[in-house]
């Protein structure tokens, strides 16, 4: 099997590996190390907190777009 692509890696964090997939992952420190990378990234994203811009700025921020 070649690499998992990085698409397919990225949607693994969020689904589940195919036998084929998993076995793979087993052998391949680089598809592996992609794979705990994007899950760590996923997780610090994820533990952001959620901010919103003050209400009554929209014309302002939508002016320095």
């Amino acid at each position: 099997m070649e690499h998992l692509t990085h698409e397919r890696l990225s949607a693994l964090v969020d689904e589940p590996s195919t036998a084929d997939e998993r076995a793979h992952l087993e052998r391949c420190e680089l598809c592996m190390t992609e794979l705990v990378q994007l899950q760590e990234q996923t997780a610090e994203l994820g533990a952001l907190p959620e901010i919103m811009p003050p209400k009554g700025d929209w014309k302002v921020l939508e002016a320095q777009l």
